[in-house]
């Protein structure tokens, strides 16, 4: 027996539909990539210019925020492509 999804039970944020249609606003993912690739970006270049101390915990959450950002960003630019054709 196969299981599918019911669109009408409340699933988590962001959950796929059957279609693979993304049930949010694109831009939504697009605005928390930019934010976390700049995040990203800013951490490592304070570390660099010994504003901030580097540790262990930054260097980390600034390699998981440039990755996640890329991957919300990635997300949200084909959501858009898919939305306009």
């Amino acid at each position: 027996m196969s299981a599918t999804l019911n669109p009408n039970i409340g699933w988590p944020v962001g959950y796929i539909s059957e279609t693979m249609q993304l049930n949010y606003d694109p831009r939504l993912f697009l605005g928390a990539g930019l934010v976390l690739l700049l995040i990203g970006f800013i951490l490592p270049l304070l570390m660099v210019l010994q504003i901030t101390e580097s540790t262990l915990f930054l260097n980390f959450f600034s390699y998981f925020a440039l990755t996640l950002g890329s991957m919300a960003g990635f997300i949200g630019i084909t959501a858009l492509v898919n939305r306009r054709r």
